[in-house]
């Protein structure tokens, strides 16, 4: 199969691959323009390092192919909004229409830029592994016998593999309803191959289709992907990009999702007993990391923002929303638009409404920040009756001018949530015992008191409750809370929502963007 330049970049622009005019086996300039971003310079790969440029450019496309596009942001954003975590503070402040309709569980608006750029900037990157995956026909050995075929093929075949799960993972948990609602149910569109012309346009897929294929996906992932990085085999790019132990973790999210619990466990303990990870007391580590091989112990898979020339990954803008600091990161400076709090519901929960007790986790010391009523300096804010805890987790790094903070990692894959998920599929397999083993590891880490106070949870002890409300503040604003309750077929608390009652866990979906449905006919 031929690919011309344009071709090749288009599929990386934030078009999407899913309404995008693509004509392969061409030549011709005839359908595409060039959009004035860099080509590949090649028309089809010509040795490994063309397999290495793609794939970089797939990880690039990721980020959203410059300004503030990527993928991750509006993931992060919908879950934050839509589940009972946090509280948005509309009656004070002025909040964007994202916010506040997802706030309220309206899913009807299908022009929000947020979610347009995540469905773009998906199947930009779906449609760079697909490249890959298309020209080696799913086998390393069809590579190049040159002096990097033999490593960097199958590792290359891995990651577009791996990013090609994980794009359309996060398009069916945000556009499809989740598999454990109605697996026949349409989601998204699937693209298993490179598109056949310019107007192969296919429908939406079935839940179970889509999640056949992400878990085929990582099935080789997991087969191809190496360990780690290793200096002299690898491109020093790599060093900051998805290891096996990455496609790892995801199968144990991925399997937890579809209620395979057993796979999901085991997973689950394989990233734990890898020897390669580990839980740290430096909470905040995991959050302030900004240059090249920069990963705390606890972190499988982070995005990097540092923006060197190997990866050019571009500034994640959750902390535009969610952020406590200005939109620098200056820690001298607070955000006036930050939307959401920790609820009230959480806080009490939590004990974290007594100072005292909320002094002995490290997680309210070092990832939030607490404001008693009429303490907060920003305007309107001031007026906000009661404690308030703030989120602080994004642009950690350290600030020394404009676009230092900002270069802060984002991590996407952290230690916990594995021992999170194991105690739950360990609790409800009947071993009670595994289950507090695995909940007190996470509490004590983030315990802030002297170690021989720490009380730990009893096997007789210990419920689905306490490992939920632990990784509802251990993961809380990290894409977690609404797909956990999705998996336990849980429907999604109000919180601090006034008159409302528990919305439906199988219907928080986002509808399919309008810019997909304005060219594609066989979307409605």
């Amino acid at each position: 199969m031929i690919y011309n330049n344009k071709t090749i970049l288009s599929l990386l622009t934030t078009l999407g691959i899913g309404s995008m005019l693509l004509v392969a086996s061409c030549n011709s300039d005839e359908f595409l323009e060039d959009n004035g971003t860099n080509t590949f310079g090649f028309t089809e790969p010509r040795n490994s390092e063309d397999f290495e440029t793609i794939i970089e450019g797939a990880y690039y496309s990721m980020s959203g192919e410059g300004g503030f596009r990527g993928m991750l942001n509006a993931p992060v954003l919908f879950s934050a909004f839509t589940s009972d975590e946090g509280w948005l503070p509309d009656e004070y402040i002025n909040v964007s229409d994202d916010a506040r309709q997802w706030y309220n569980r309206d899913f009807t608006d299908r022009t929000l830029s947020q979610p347009e750029r995540t469905w773009s900037a998906a199947y930009a990157t779906i449609g760079a592994t697909n490249l890959i995956i298309d020209f080696l026909q799913g086998d390393p050995a069809n590579g190049f016998d040159d002096r990097n075929g033999e490593a960097w093929t199958p590792r290359v075949l891995g990651e577009a593999y791996f990013l090609r799960a994980f794009s359309h993972y996060q398009l069916a948990r945000m556009f499809g309803p989740p598999p454990t609602a109605d697996p026949s149910a349409p989601s998204i569109i699937l693209r298993a191959k490179t598109p056949e012309g310019a107007f192969d346009n296919p429908g939406l897929a079935s839940v179970q289709e889509v999640y056949d294929l992400i878990v085929s996906d990582l099935n080789r992932a997991m087969e191809l992907l190496p360990e780690a990085f290793v200096e002299g085999r690898d491109p020093l790019a790599y060093e900051d990009r998805a290891t096996r132990w990455a496609a790892v973790f995801m199968a144990a999210e991925v399997n937890f999702m579809l209620n395979n619990f057993e796979l999901a466990e085991q997973y689950a303990t394989e990233v734990i007993e890898s020897g390669r990870f580990e839980l740290q007391e430096d909470i905040l580590d995991a959050w302030d990391d900004n240059s090249l091989g920069a990963q705390a112990p606890e972190v499988i898979w982070q995005y990097v923002g540092y923006n060197r020339n190997q990866q050019r990954w571009k500034p994640i803008i959750i902390h535009r929303y969610l952020g406590f600091t200005d939109a620098n990161g200056n820690p001298d400076r607070v955000s006036t638009e930050q939307r959401l709090s920790l609820s009230d519901v959480l806080v009490e929960n939590l004990g974290w409404n007594n100072p005292d007790v909320a002094a002995l986790d490290k997680r309210h010391n070092e990832l939030y920040v607490r404001i008693e009523a009429g303490e907060d300096s920003r305007p309107n804010y001031d007026q906000i009756p009661g404690l308030r805890i703030w989120p602080n987790k994004w642009y950690r790094a350290e600030f020394s001018g404009w676009g230092t903070a900002s270069t802060a990692s984002l991590p996407l894959m952290r230690l916990p949530e594995m021992y999170l998920t194991r105690a739950t599929v360990r609790l409800l397999n009947g071993n009670s015992q595994g289950a507090a083993d695995d909940l007190n590891a996470v509490k004590r880490r983030a315990w802030a008191g002297d170690a021989s106070a720490f009380v730990p949870v009893s096997a007789s002890e210990i419920t689905e409750e306490m490992i939920a409300l632990e990784r509802m503040i251990e993961l809380a604003f990290e894409d977690d809370r609404i797909y956990y309750l999705q998996a336990m077929q849980m429907d999604i608390p109000p919180g601090e929502r006034i008159a409302t009652s528990p919305f439906p866990y199988g219907q928080v979906e986002l509808p399919i963007p309008q810019t997909e449905a304005d060219i594609n006919p066989n979307v409605e």
